[in-house]
């Protein structure tokens, strides 16, 4: 008994003259009743003599509507494979294709399954470095944050303290348009003041853990 898969055959090659190539070739059972006298197996005929071999079956073996190899049984007695033996070998052919399918698909389920570990882990990874990532540009966000409202509330409270003392001192010398563009410096300054202090607020939020809340969408 022997197995052999489908191999390309080359034409210099007597394997696919002698049942287990025609098997393969034609689909369907080939049976040898006399080897020793079967001109198919001119070239293997001493080999088959040394063991002993005097007729053969071959069996395809079909994998999802192809054959993909053979299985050939061989015999000492000549015509040892009548048409009852042939019916049960081609069955037990077929459940030896089917069991060595489905070691196949377990097979591939198997790689299947460690490639999906593979990703998820390298998947964690990658979501573990942009993490690290966020985290550290919110500290640069903090930073740069904290120094800009230091850098820009100096100026802005000279300007604001400026104004005020300019309003209280020389508003009465001003006409109306100068009293309005004192007033707009000085709206202009609280309100960059209201900025500065949004902006400390913002970057502090990455620092509070996240609360999931229901939204209106459509409102939004």
């Amino acid at each position: 008994l022997s197995l052999h898969d489908a191999l390309p055959i080359g034409r210099a090659s007597c394997r696919e003259r002698v049942a287990t190539g025609l098997a393969i070739r034609k689909g369907q059972p080939v049976i040898v009743r006399h080897i020793p006298t079967d001109p198919s197996y001119a070239s293997w005929r001493a080999i088959a003599g040394e063991h002993g071999f005097a007729s053969a079956i071959a069996l395809p073996l079909h994998f999802e509507g192809r054959v993909g190899g053979a299985l050939s049984i061989y015999s000492g007695q000549p015509d040892a494979f009548d048409e009852d033996e042939t019916a049960l070998l081609k069955e037990m052919a077929d459940d030896l294709a089917f069991g060595i399918e489905t070691l196949r698909l377990r097979a591939r389920h198997a790689e299947s399954q460690l490639e999906i570990l593979r990703l998820n882990a390298d998947l964690e990874r990658r979501v573990a470095a942009r993490t690290a990532e966020l985290e550290a540009a919110n500290q640069d966000l903090e930073s740069f944050s904290y120094s800009v409202s230091h850098d820009l509330r100096t100026p802005l409270r000279a300007i604001d303290g400026f104004s005020a003392m300019l309003a209280e001192q020389y508003e009465p010398q001003l006409d109306a348009e100068g009293q309005r563009r004192l007033k707009v410096i000085r709206t202009n300054t609280k309100k960059m003041e209201q900025l500065i202090d949004d902006l400390l607020m913002f970057s502090k939020m990455a620092r509070h853990p996240l609360a999931a809340l229901p939204i209106d969408m459509a409102g939004l």
